[in-house]
Parts: structure tokens; C-alpha cells; sequence
């Protein structure tokens, strides 16, 4: 939940910044979208809800945030990711579009339903769950790809990550074991440039 209550804070910030208009773009031109709001489409295959949000911060750079759920049965996973892009090679003030290449910080978890541990004491009661995390983890990455932008706001986000963290691990009735991982994440992105 602390992840999510993360998540939704940079989310406000950096819309309260993007309302504001004061990100130091052309601020002359009424015409200049440096906004971005995204859905992963590798994602949504896989049944994951994934949105992502980026602010132009300035003619070369933005900041980006990224939310992924799934919840099946008796699973649950959370992926919430905030990167640092900068578009070093196009013309000036076109951020966010182009090639881009920066670190994100991330933290993602899973899930299981366990029972609460309460034996029910008839036999109409029912066994009551609760979600027990069992997977944890918080690292660093790095990003590249390639942002399209058609000239209506069309937009399209090619691009991969690299993953590194330290993770905890620990099932129900079993030891916690940590882990060093890495891992690629591809992005699709499909979305509206505003």
C-alpha cells in the first residue's frame, strides 16, 4: 500500500506541475504538448493493468511514471517504476519525443491469500483470507528507446529496461531467502501526447 500511496504522490506532483505550465518549455507557444499518457500494450496481453504518465520537465528531459497491476485469484503483483529520461540527439524542445536513454528507480511486489490464521468454529463459518506479501523488492535501472509522435498526439513508445535489485523472498511456513536479480523489461507503449 506504501507503494501505491508513492505512486499516486509523484503521479500529483508532477500533474500539479504540468497544470502550472512552468517546465520550462516554450512557454509562448499555447501549441507545445509535453505530456504523455500511456498504456503498455505487452502488458495488457499478459492481463496486467499498465499506465504510464510522463511530464516534459525541459526542451531535452522528462520524468516519467509507471504503475502495473495484476490480480488473479490468489495472486496478486504491483510494479510502480519513476524514470528520468533525457532525449539527447533530436532538435531542441521536442521532449518527449525521440530517442531517450536514463536510470528509473522501481519497486515491486507479490501477493499470495493466505488464511488469517482464525479456525472457523462452525461448520457455516467460512475461513477468511488475507494477502501476505511474499515477493518484495526495490532497485535501480536503466532505460533506452524510441518515442514516436505523430503530428495529431498519437504516440508510441519502443524501449527497454534493465532491472537490478535486491529481493526478499518468503512463501508461507517457509525461511525468508534474499536474491540479487536482474532482469530486461520490454515497453510498448501506445498513448496521447496533451
Amino acid at each position: 500500500m506504501r507503494s501505491f500511496s508513492l505512486f499516486l504522490s509523484c503521479f500529483f506532483l508532477l500533474s500539479a506541475s504540468a497544470q502550472d505550465g512552468n517546465l520550462g518549455l516554450d512557454q509562448g507557444n499555447a501549441d507545445v504538448k509535453n505530456h504523455l499518457l500511456q498504456v503498455d500494450l505487452l502488458s495488457l496481453a499478459g492481463g496486467a493493468s499498465d499506465l504510464r504518465f510522463e511530464a516534459g520537465l525541459n526542451e531535452r528531459s522528462s520524468m516519467s511514471i509507471r504503475g502495473v497491476v495484476l490480480e488473479e485469484d490468489s495472486l496478486a503483483a504491483s510494479f510502480f517504476a519513476l524514470s528520468y529520461r533525457m532525449y539527447p540527439i533530436q532538435a531542441l524542445g521536442n521532449a518527449p519525443k525521440g530517442f531517450y536513454i536514463g536510470p528509473r528507480m522501481y519497486r515491486g511486489s507479490i501477493a499470495e491469500m493466505v488464511p488469517d490464521g482464525d479456525e472457523p468454529v462452525g461448520e457455516d463459518e467460512e475461513v477468511e483470507y488475507e494477502w501476505n506479501e511474499v515477493v518484495s523488492g526495490l532497485g535501480f535501472g536503466f532505460e533506452t528507446g524510441y518515442q514516436f509522435n505523430t503530428g495529431f498526439g498519437l504516440t508510441v513508445d519502443l524501449g527497454i529496461a534493465l532491472n537490478v535489485s535486491q529481493q526478499v523472498i518468503q512463501f508461507s511456513g517457509e525461511g525468508v531467502d534474499e536474491a540479487f536479480t536482474r532482469w530486461p523489461q520490454p515497453s510498448f507503449g501506445l498513448g496521447w501526447r496533451f
